[in-house]
């Protein structure tokens, strides 16, 4: 059961708080107003900007929508509460219960009332059809006993869990979700004052509730008494049946009293190998007010076991400085929508530092981002804030840091030397995983890539943010790169489960069909492209443009000609601010040379080129569309233009432009010797090398194809 409390803006589960961003709550909200209804995308357009706001609309409506059901859990295939009725809007499809205002909005509203099992408190909702108090979204048929959930003695037809009882404790928790499980031991009396035992209880009592709110925890619903907890051979051992579930960690502590303040300490344990994981910080708590100290307790602990299981960079043996949850949450939201909205990204991972200066994975995130925009000075000083801080960074850590200087520096063998070290201290770190693949698959190992991907199991919440979603990109470019298309096609497919809306795996679903001959489903998946939502960095014409290449590359040229045709037109009837910015404008003439129409992508192209004289592609194009018309002379001249560029220029692209247009000119000896050379000043390898048409005439020509066989 979820609950929406309008007036905090807050959305509950089970009645611990669940992280939602405003304008996610705002189409919440939206169609909670009007529950069964289409509510159509421009009404929740008004809704979050305003009219003289001039934002991308469909993007950041997309965005908020997809944040909205990674909160509820929910799916776009198969939903249960918001469902999309495509190229129109969303209805929101659960049962909702309203609870009516009373007059005093401090009066508790019973049971009955609310048609709840506990209860609630009312409020005024400004602005609503009618006025609200708590919005209850009933999931059906939802069980009691939810997976993190504390029970509470007032569920209807659920007892309170026995409070010594450490058996039924471990044993009541339900499902099987491997090694997440975490019970907490009620807290040891060491103030020689047996009145205060039930003080431990509260202690351990509030951390389950802390630790409740983090969603990578699952979390045994009451307290362990110490007496049912044994070591044997470094292994913790709980009492209970044989087959009870056992927790894989276990947080202990111990509280002293000070005068006034109990001094209450907590210890993150492994219960396989028995070793501290972590010291938690220790709290002071006064004892006629423990409330507020046992927060900032529940905070820490919950922060340090979000940290251990957090797939993007973490574990307590790999994070030095470990964050409190509420500056976690900063980081995580920020890894979410770091691709989608990035100064929104960078504003959460700010908070993030604020609270936690040290914590890596967010210094990581936050050096991407100035790499990214170019702020090299800055860049420069978060590395120097690294190396003043060497002592103190765990192994896995300063290999991390390694990994990005070399990165930068463009040393791509000292980078992946630094990775590979640093696999075995955090295997399961989405961001180790994927740079490891995507190092391989550039350095023309892409099997590697694929055995690297392996290591670490596919769980659909890997794709929530854009470093899961470009780690299984990598896999499918890696198995194209092998000639394994139908496992290509089923990598797709299976991430497109979970993202049907996806035009990154549009492309690898119609680049596998291509190469499968399978042509008619893929110009047909290629099509169906145009109804979905373009973003800053992926759009319709770039499935369409993947569909012309592919097509070509396995011979079948007419086809290609006409699917490349249909994506000028998308292009075209863009809208018109759209239409006046380099990178579609980019994406037009790619598509106008695909579509054979040279002469009018040699205009755009020189267009391009007098606005952009740095970029080195836009300039080349002109010798290329000349070889192409008979034009040597001028082919050769671009061509001797491009050779002298330096060996450090737009890491090997000269070089690349140069290959094509001598393979145009059939000199294809020279052309190999030019991508070689691309290849020695930092190109790529991928797929984009097997399917460039300017690189046809080098298809059947063996020193050509030596050079481009996947290497492992």
């Amino acid at each position: 059961m979820f609950e929406v409390d309008l007036h905090s803006g807050e959305l509950r589960k089970a009645g611990v708080r669940v992280s939602l961003q405003d304008q996610p709550l705002r189409v919440l909200v939206a169609l909670l107003e009007r529950p069964g209804d289409l509510i159509t995308r421009e009404e929740l357009r008004r809704q979050l900007w305003p009219d003289d706001t001039f934002v991308d609309f469909d993007h950041g409506l997309n965005a908020a929508i997809k944040r909205l059901r990674d909160a509820l859990g929910d799916s776009a295939q198969n939903p249960r509460f918001v469902e999309t009725l495509p190229r129109r809007g969303y209805r929101f499809i659960a049962p909702v219960a309203s609870v009516p205002m009373a007059n005093d909005s401090t009066r508790e509203v019973a049971p009955a009332e609310a048609s709840a099992r506990s209860r609630r408190v009312g409020w005024p909702v400004i602005g609503a059809a009618v006025v609200l108090g708590v919005v209850i979204i009933a999931v059906a048929a939802a069980a009691l006993w939810w997976p993190g959930r504390v029970p509470r003695a007032s569920d209807a037809g659920a007892a309170a869990p026995a409070p010594h009882d450490a058996e039924s404790s471990v044993a009541a928790v339900p499902g099987n979700r491997g090694s997440n499980l975490v019970g907490v031991i009620v807290f040891e009396n060491h103030t020689a004052d047996p009145t205060l035992d039930p003080f431990g209880r509260l202690v351990a009592d509030r951390l389950i509730r802390a630790i409740a709110q983090v969603a990578t925890v699952e979390v045994v619903p009451a307290p362990i008494d110490s007496p049912n907890v044994t070591s044997s051979g470094g292994a913790v051992r709980v009492a209970g049946r044989s087959d009870a579930r056992i927790p894989a960690l276990l947080i202990a502590g111990a509280y002293y009293r000070q005068g006034a303040r109990f001094e209450v300490q907590a210890r993150v344990v492994d219960a396989v190998g028995g070793r501290l994981l972590h010291p938690v910080a220790v709290a002071h708590i006064e004892a006629t007010d423990p409330g507020k100290g046992l927060n900032g307790l529940g905070d820490a602990v919950a922060g340090a076991l979000a940290t251990h299981f957090d797939d993007f960079f973490g574990g307590l043996d790999v994070i030095s400085q470990v964050p409190a949850l509420p500056a976690y949450r900063e980081y995580r939201a920020g890894l979410e929508v770091f691709e989608s909205d990035y100064p929104q990204a960078l504003r959460h991972i700010d908070r993030a530092l604020a609270a936690a200066p040290g914590f890596v994975p967010a210094q990581a995130v936050l050096l991407f981002a100035h790499w990214n925009q170019q702020e090299e000075t800055r860049a420069d000083a978060l590395v120097a804030q690294w190396d003043n801080a060497w002592d103190r960074l765990s192994p896995a850590e300063r290999l991390l840091v390694e990994f990005m200087k070399h990165l930068h520096a463009d040393r791509p063998a000292e980078a992946l030397r630094a990775l590979r070290a640093l696999e075995p201290l955090a295997p399961r770190s989405l961001l180790v995983q994927f740079n490891l693949a995507q190092q391989f698959r550039e350095t023309n190992r892409p099997r590697a890539a694929v055995e690297a991907h392996a290591r670490l199991a596919f769980d659909e919440r890997q794709l929530r943010h854009s470093i899961g979603t470009y780690r299984h990109v990598e896999l499918c470019v890696a198995l194209h790169m092998l000639g394994e298309y139908e496992q290509e096609l089923q990598a797709a497919r299976r991430a497109q489960e979970h993202q049907p809306d996806s035009l990154q795996f549009a492309r690898a679903a119609v680049r596998a069909l291509a190469a499968l001959g399978r042509v008619d489903e893929a110009v047909r998946e290629a099509d169906g492209s145009r109804s979905m939502m373009a973003t800053s960095h992926h759009t319709p014409g770039d499935v369409m443009e993947e569909a012309a290449l592919e097509l070509r590359a396995h011979g079948h040229r007419s086809l290609s000609i006409e699917v490349a045709r249909r994506a000028v037109e998308w292009h075209r009837a863009r809208p018109a601010d759209v239409v006046r910015t380099v990178a579609h404008r980019s994406a037009l003439a790619q598509a106008l040379y695909l579509a054979e129409r040279w002469d009018e992508a040699r205009e755009l192209y020189a267009e391009l080129a007098r606005e952009s004289p740095d970029e080195v592609w836009f300039a080349s194009r002109a010798g290329a569309i000349a070889a192409r018309q008979g034009d040597h002379a001028t082919a050769r001249t671009v061509l001797a233009e491009l050779r002298q560029h330096r060996p450090s220029d737009a890491a090997g692209t000269p070089m690349l432009a140069a290959a094509g247009i001598a393979a145009l000119l059939n000199e294809r000896a020279e052309a190999v010797d030019c991508l070689r050379e691309a290849f020695a000043r930092g190109l790529h390898h991928g797929v984009h090398i097997h399917r460039n048409v300017d690189l046809e005439p080098l298809r059947d020509y063996p020193p050509f194809v030596d050079l481009v066989r996947p290497k492992g």
